[in-house]
């Protein structure tokens, strides 16, 4: 049975906890007390992909994964990362950019987010990840920080008319450094 991110960090000798895809600034914070953390899941992909113009697509698709959390401790499954992502790609530059929504469930407790990212395909998705709220124990939950998504065409097939295909990958996204503020 999953335990919440609140006492798992507790039992790793922090009172702080994660939240799924993200940050900056190298603290977790609960409650005025900081603690360091990480957090990284193990992903899979699917999307759909369409392309909008000679050079340029457009992928719509989910995310989901297990969850894990490193207070220092070794890195503990905290829970399963579920997001949606609307990515759009140019062809000829290599670069992508997207944005999404996320939520990490941890027993009977939710933490929720929002992100925005920069990069290039097949190399990574760069930005920031910034904490929505929650529920259970990460209720009224903000924070955030830089995300870093790395994630790969697993395979792709595109449908019969040329209009769209279908892509599945799988990958990792993690968070060096993850702020989560509970009031």
């Amino acid at each position: 049975m999953l335990q919440t991110f609140r006492t798992i960090f507790i039992r790793a000798g922090a009172l702080a906890v994660l939240a799924a895809f993200v940050l900056q600034g190298g603290k977790v914070a609960i409650a005025d007390d900081h603690e360091n953390a990480s957090a990284f899941a193990v992903v899979v992909s699917e999307g759909r992909v369409i392309p909008v113009g000679d050079d340029g697509m457009r992928i719509m698709g989910t995310v989901l994964g297990p969850f894990f959390v490193d207070a220092g401790y070794g890195p503990t499954d905290a829970g399963d990362l579920s997001c949606l992502a609307n990515m759009a790609g140019n062809y000829s530059s290599g670069a992508i950019s997207g944005e999404g929504s996320c939520v990490i469930v941890s027993g009977d407790s939710r933490l929720f987010g929002d992100w925005t990212c920069q990069g290039m395909l097949f190399v990574g998705c760069k930005g920031e990840f910034v904490i929505t709220g929650g529920d259970g124990g990460f209720g009224g939950a903000t924070g955030g920080g830089l995300m870093v998504s790395r994630t790969s065409d697993a395979s792709a097939a595109v449908i019969a008319d040329r209009a769209a295909g279908i892509t599945q990958g799988r990958g990792i996204i993690f968070w060096d450094a993850f702020d989560v503020v509970l009031p």
